[in-house]
């Protein structure tokens, strides 16, 4: 009922207070580098309207999108109230991720084309630009890391860049790496199921076990996991992203290990599950990687939801991309009583905006980092929803600067993590 309450809400608002729409990464203007890119967000221009902003909007870039301030880089750093250390993040332009200081400085990079790791597949996805860029990022305290390009696989990177090892197995969006060394990692492929009679294909998603050199151990299927336990009527009721024929049933963003601190009041949450976020179910659910089944879901406060995790006092945080009425919000509640206990919007609706990707990271000193992906922004926030510290992404592309790549994510690291390594 939420859910259908916010669409209704949505559709009926002027088309001046509406948030943007979905854009399509793939339908750009022939001058833009590879990536993902977006309008970058600047208070809207006074007096008369240039054309190549004009132009721009009629292009799909991102409707009701401005020019670009000029500002990149950290604009914001209130040292006394944020919490110190170093952030890794992924962005839409590059193959790689970046680790930065408090000031925006760049103390480390990591890099490996796409290209250079498949070859032999260069010609396959010669027009997929976005995905040959990284969507994720996992930091080794030795300074390895491992990089996710979106639907294609994954490499592991030793500090310095050279190749470790590689996976083409369809990797996507996140990963585990537990302290035994086995990663989890979501993974997809197409596949014809009378289990599903929607579309042709479905895009069955996976909890797929590597080892530490990345070879496959094992894999569990979400569908079989649904189909299989007390959940299974969500494969009928699921919306799905409908693209053709191809439907893209559960789009999986996240996975995230479960350490039994909710188990006394959800069994469920036990030791060893794992927390899975669905974007097109709108849900969020608990898989049994034993049993290979599904254990508990949720939904109803969030649509289209990125980057869940526990927190210390055992509620979940989550970036709600679409649950605010249209609009972007981050949302902290009770997955007991579904109470909300908190959530930051930005002061206007308007001002905080990501239709997909998006994270949310619960800091030491209670603050919270988050990565509007949209806007390449991101920024930290205090419980009273103070921004203490905030870093637009300086990757600009345009004549005037006017795009911004997608900041896919970033994640605050201690300093003491890295400092056996970093220089």
């Amino acid at each position: 009922l939420v859910c259908l309450v916010c669409l209704t809400v949505c559709e009926s608002r002027a088309d001046e207070d509406a948030p943007p729409g979905e854009w399509n990464e793939m339908a750009r203007r022939p001058d833009a580098p590879p990536g993902q890119w977006s309008v970058a967000r600047s208070p809207r221009p006074t007096g008369e309207r240039t054309p190549e902003l004009e132009r721009l909007e009629s292009l799909g870039y991102l409707a009701g999108g401005a020019p670009a301030s000029g500002s990149s880089g950290v604009t914001i750093h209130e040292a006394a109230r944020s919490w110190a250390g170093l952030n890794l993040y992924v962005s839409g332009e590059f193959p790689g991720a970046r680790l930065v200081d408090m000031d925006g400085r760049v103390v480390h990079e990591w890099r490996y084309d796409f290209d250079r790791a498949w070859p032999e597949r260069r010609r396959e996805y010669a027009t997929d630009r976005g995905a040959r860029n990284w969507i994720h990022a996992h930091l080794f305290e030795n300074g390895d890391v491992i990089g996710i390009f979106n639907d294609l696989g994954m490499v592991k990177l030793d500090v310095n860049s050279e190749l470790l090892w590689k996976y083409g197995g369809g990797s996507h969006h996140d990963l585990h790496v537990a302290d035994d060394g086995r990663i989890f990692v979501i993974t997809h492929r197409d596949l014809s199921t009378p289990k599903v009679r929607r579309a042709a294909t479905v895009v069955e998603d996976a909890v797929t076990v590597l080892d530490e050199r990345g070879n496959e151990l094992d894999r569990v299927s979400l569908l079989d996991a649904f189909w299989n336990s007390d959940y299974a009527s969500s494969l009928k009721e699921g919306a799905g992203g409908l693209r053709g024929q191809r439907l893209d049933l559960f789009h999986a963003n996240r996975i995230v290990p479960l350490d039994g601190r909710l188990a006394g009041r959800i069994p469920a949450f036990r030791e060893g599950n794992f927390l899975l976020s669905l974007r097109s179910m709108n849900a969020l659910a608990v898989i049994d990687i034993d049993s290979e089944e599904i254990v508990w879901t949720a939904s109803g406060l969030w649509l289209q939801q990125h980057c869940p995790s526990v927190t210390e006092g055992g509620n979940i945080l989550l970036f709600d991309n679409q649950g605010n009425y249209g609009w972007s919000r981050v949302l902290e509640f009770d997955p007991v009583t579904q109470e909300i206990v908190w959530e930051y919007k930005g002061e206007e609706a308007s001002d905080f905006y990501s239709a997909r990707f998006g994270t949310a990271q619960r800091l030491p000193n209670g603050n919270t980092l988050v990565a509007e992906s949209h806007y390449g922004r991101a920024i930290e926030v205090t419980p009273e929803g103070d921004v203490v510290w905030e870093f637009l992404n300086p990757a600009r592309a345009g004549s005037d600067g006017e795009l911004v790549a997608n900041l896919f994510e970033i994640e605050r690291v201690p300093r003491s993590y890295v400092e056996s390594w970093l220089d």
